[in-house]
């Protein structure tokens, strides 16, 4: 079974570009550590990852041929959203969430024409508040965190609605860390509100897992 990650730096997370062989060089990030559960686990598993850095919905449907439906896979695995808003509020050039929901519709839709048993995982973007020590980054977010917030989380809600309307699995990983940062410091789960630490991946690793016993009972 061939499992494929798709999406931004929170899923490139440092993977090796020039490498094809599965269970390989699938970055420092959730991608392998789910790869490493799992094959502790289960037979006949196949990792790969072609998430990359920046992508917005735009990037990731400009590579979507090559990288996605050049590509045999049983499971395709999603994370997408946080550059669309990130783009747009700082540099105007991200998407709005109906351009956001128009790309990734047609990217699933390609998706399942191309291999109409797939089994789909769909995460939300999510986005921390939190004040971080690089200080020529800014602090952009932490100082319009609601806007932030409220663009990630119509994201959120456009991949809910994809994954209802093509009967995936949606993981809400918005709310999971805005629950978890009410008892611990957001610094746990993330180095700049948008890309986890070892902790924050560990996190995705365990939603995603729970996504994934899900499809293993055919829910």
């Amino acid at each position: 079974m061939n499992i494929l990650f798709q999406g931004d730096s929170v899923t490139d997370a440092g993977r090796g570009r020039d490498v094809t062989a599965p269970n390989t060089a699938l970055g420092q990030g959730y991608a392998t550590m789910v790869a490493g559960r799992l094959s502790a686990k289960y037979d006949d598993l196949n990792f790969f990852n072609h998430g990359v850095s920046g992508n917005r919905a735009a990037d990731l449907y400009g590579r979507w041929q090559e990288d996605t439906l050049n590509f045999e896979f049983d499971v395709l695995s999603i994370l997408l959203g946080i550059n669309d808003v990130g783009f747009s509020l700082r540099l105007g050039r991200g998407s709005d969430k109906e351009r956001f929901r128009f790309l990734y519709d047609r990217m699933i839709y390609e998706a399942l024409e191309k291999n109409p048993d797939a089994k789909l995982i769909l995460m939300a973007p999510f986005v921390l508040k939190m004040k971080y020590a690089w200080e020529n980054f800014g602090t952009d977010i932490y100082d319009n965190f609601h806007t932030w917030s409220s663009r990630v989380r119509e994201n959120g809600q456009v991949t809910k609605d994809l994954a209802k309307k093509y009967h995936a699995q949606f993981v809400p990983l918005f709310d999971v860390f805005e629950s978890l940062t009410k008892s611990a410091p957001a610094e746990r789960y993330s180095v700049d509100c948008i890309h986890p630490t070892a902790a924050g991946h560990e996190i995705i690793a365990e939603e995603w897992v729970k996504a994934w016993e899900k499809i293993k009972k055919g829910e």
